[in-house]
């Protein structure tokens, strides 16, 4: 990490900001994370949802990036987007990691390896997409038992 927390009670996220195109750490009160992961994903955000999960490289911690779970139904908010790999998001999302108690903690996601899995969409690519979701009948699995 390039920059050191100023007290234990402040975890590492990782921001990546389609507005600004960048991506980049931030650190905010573990106390109050629900309420800065709102803050920080912006135009709206009253709920986040956990996206993708990837094990840290010491096992001990499991990293997650959070995003806005109803976005796509409050499309006047959306001002941008980007891919992730093969997935569309809309609006900002965050890195945070969970400790093996299931506590949010400092993700161990390195920037410089996000970066490479990114790309940029304009508000009228988002809209698009937000467009295509929204008509898309969602997905039923169902387990026999």
């Amino acid at each position: 990490m390039k920059n050191q927390m100023k007290n234990q009670n402040e975890i590492r996220v990782v921001v990546i900001n389609p507005e600004t195109q960048t991506i980049q750490e931030q650190f905010i009160s573990a106390e109050n994370a629900l309420q800065s992961y709102y803050d920080i994903i912006g135009n709206g955000c009253e709920l986040v949802t956990s996206i993708f999960s990837f094990p840290s490289e010491c096992g001990n911690f499991e990293n997650s990036m959070m995003c806005d779970d109803e976005i796509l139904l409050r499309p006047h908010h959306i001002k941008s987007g980007f891919r992730f790999g093969n997935y569309t998001f809309v609006n900002a999302a965050l890195w945070v990691g969970c400790d093996s108690e299931g506590n949010v903690a400092s993700t161990t996601v390195d920037i410089d390896q996000i970066k490479d899995m990114v790309s940029w969409l304009n508000q009228e690519k988002a809209l698009e997409y937000q467009e295509y979701a929204t008509g898309t009948s969602p997905m039923i699995i169902h387990f026999e038992s």
